[in-house]
């Protein structure tokens, strides 16, 4: 893998750790009542979600697929952590 290569799948990783720390946050706050802060936080973990997906495309197949079932993942737990009214 090249440096350029192994620097995307990184900041993948870091990535997908950052949205579930955000996912964990946004539950937190609604937890505590604040829903506009969980909605604002929820906002930001899909915009970090938004960029694992376009660093995804740009690794070739081999160093994808690895990621597939943890992004499916990261969706579902991203689409859950909604507050429902």
């Amino acid at each position: 893998m090249h440096a350029q290569q192994r620097i995307r799948v990184e900041i993948i990783e870091a990535d997908v750790q950052s949205v579930f720390g955000l996912i964990d946050a946004a539950h937190a706050a609604t937890l505590l009542g604040d829903t506009r802060s969980a909605q604002q936080v929820l906002a930001s973990a899909e915009q970090v979600y938004d960029d694992i997906e376009q660093r995804l495309v740009k690794l070739q197949d081999l160093e994808r697929a690895p990621f597939l079932a943890l992004v499916a993942e990261v969706r579902r737990e991203l689409d859950g952590a909604y507050p429902t009214a």
